[in-house]
């Protein structure tokens, strides 16, 4: 059986980090929401999806750290989505 995961033991104590994230890093939180809010896949996303959030990650960005943090993170974005280029 295929499976996302290496070993499927390990699948409650992963579960268990992931909602501690949620609950301990409220960015988390917000990120997922909208990757939610655009349809796309927040485990699994496309090389065309993280371009289609990108915007949306910077402007979150903007609004936590401030315009030149902001700035920075979406030259950082798309520069690993140029990276990406050949990939999906």
């Amino acid at each position: 059986m295929n499976a996302d995961i290496k070993d499927i033991k390990l699948a409650k104590e992963g579960k268990l980090k992931i909602e501690w994230a949620d609950q301990q890093m409220p960015v988390v939180a917000i990120i997922r929401k909208q990757f939610e809010k655009h349809n796309v896949d927040f485990k699994n996303p496309s090389k065309k999806d993280l371009y289609k959030i990108t915007d949306t990650l910077v402007e979150v960005t903007l609004s936590i750290k401030g315009e030149n943090v902001a700035r920075e993170e979406k030259k950082i974005f798309k520069d690993l989505l140029l990276k990406l280029n050949g990939s999906e």
